[in-house]
């Protein structure tokens, strides 16, 4: 299964931790990635493996939609997207 890296720019940091919460509610990405805020400039942001970018695009926060850039990573675990990204 592939596995993406979403982040999602422009946010408050209101929103921000709006995003960790409601992805935190979907068993899908509890199960399938990990997510987070990085709090220095409010990025939201997701590792998730899933079938497509439109099924990561339900998955993600609504917050971060608007803004989100979705990359497909292919060879590389979570820990090592999370430090290659500053994550």
């Amino acid at each position: 299964m592939p596995r993406f890296l979403v982040s999602s720019t422009q946010l408050t940091g209101e929103q921000c931790a709006q995003a960790v919460e409601e992805m935190s509610k979907d068993p899908r990405l509890l199960e399938k990635g990990v997510f987070g805020c990085r709090p220095e400039d409010n990025l939201a942001w997701a590792i998730v493996d899933a079938g497509n970018v439109g099924e990561v695009r339900e998955m993600i926060a609504g917050t971060m939609r608007p803004t989100a850039t979705i990359i497909e990573v292919r060879g590389m675990s979570f820990e090592a997207i999370r430090e290659a990204n500053g994550l």
